[in-house]
C-alpha cells in the first residue's frame, strides 16, 4: 500500500483544488517546509513593510538620477565584441539570426552598421584620393586639398547627421540634452558622443568631465577660503599692516 499512497499523493501534488477552506498535501507540506526553513519568517516580515532605511535610499536613489545620464534620452548602448571591417567576412551569420530569419547577415543591411563617425572618416577619405580631372598628365590632380589651394572650394568639413534645429538627429539630440548650458549638472553621455564623434574625442570629453570633477572639491575649499579670508581681514594683523 506504500506505493499506492506515493502515487496518491503525487496525484494530489498536481490537483488544483478549488475548495477554499480545505487544504490539499501540497499546501500543507509548502507550509510545513517554509515554517522550518531558518530565518524565512522573519525576512518575510522584514519584507512586507519598507524600513526607514530602505525609503531612505529610494529618496536618494531618485536625487541621484537627477544628475546621471537621462536614459529616456539616452538609453544604454550594448557592447558588442567587433572586428575590423572586411568584405570577405560578409557571409558571417550573427548568433541571432540562426533562429530569425528577419536579422540581416553580418548587420550589414543595417543603416547604423557603420557610425556617424566613422561615416564621416569613410567620407574624408573619398575625398582625400578622388581624382577630379582626367587628365593623365597631372598626376597630383586628386583630393580636395587641391582644389581648396586652387581656390576652387574655400573650405570643406565633415557633413553632420541632420539640421541642428530639426529633431530627429543625433546631431539635435546631442545639441539639446548634452551640449545645452541647462544640463551642467548631468553627466556625459559618453556612449553617444563616441558614437557621433569617435574614440578620440570621446575620450577627451570623458577625461575634461572627469577634470571638472575633481575639481569640485578644490573649488569649494578655495571659496571657504576666500570667505574667510574676507571676514577676519579687518582684525587680522598682518593684513593691517599691509593695507595702512
Amino acid at each position: 500500500h506504500g506505493s499506492t499512497w506515493i502515487k496518491l499523493f503525487f496525484q494530489s501534488l498536481c490537483t488544483v483544488h478549488n475548495k477554499p477552506l480545505k487544504r490539499s498535501i501540497s499546501k500543507n507540506a509548502a507550509q510545513y517546509l517554509t515554517s522550518k526553513i531558518p530565518g524565512l519568517t522573519e525576512i518575510i516580515k522584514k519584507s512586507s513593510q519598507p524600513s526607514f532605511l530602505s525609503r531612505l535610499s529610494g529618496l536618494w536613489g531618485s536625487f541621484v538620477n537627477n544628475f546621471l545620464v537621462d536614459e529616456t534620452h539616452f538609453p544604454p548602448i550594448s557592447h558588442r565584441f567587433t572586428a575590423v571591417y572586411s568584405r570577405d567576412k560578409e557571409y558571417f551569420v550573427p548568433a541571432e539570426s540562426l533562429n530569425s530569419p528577419s536579422i540581416p547577415r553580418f548587420d550589414l543591411q543595417q543603416p547604423c552598421f557603420f557610425s556617424a563617425a566613422v561615416r564621416s572618416r569613410i567620407v574624408q577619405f573619398i575625398l582625400d584620393r578622388k581624382r577630379f580631372t582626367t587628365e593623365e598628365a597631372d598626376d597630383y590632380a586628386f583630393g580636395i586639398d587641391r582644389l581648396i589651394s586652387d581656390e576652387v572650394y574655400i573650405a570643406a568639413y565633415p557633413l553632420h547627421d541632420g539640421e541642428v534645429h530639426i529633431p530627429g538627429s543625433m546631431r539635435h539630440l546631442l545639441y539639446k540634452e548634452w551640449a545645452a548650458v541647462s544640463k551642467w549638472y548631468r553627466y556625459q553621455p559618453l556612449d553617444y558622443i563616441k558614437e557621433y564623434f569617435g574614440v578620440k574625442i570621446g575620450l577627451y570629453f570623458a577625461w575634461l568631465g572627469f577634470y571638472t570633477y575633481m575639481l569640485l572639491l578644490a573649488s569649494i575649499v578655495g571659496v571657504a577660503c576666500f570667505i574667510y579670508s574676507w571676514r577676519t581681514m579687518d582684525s587680522y594683523q598682518v593684513s593691517q599692516l599691509f593695507l595702512g
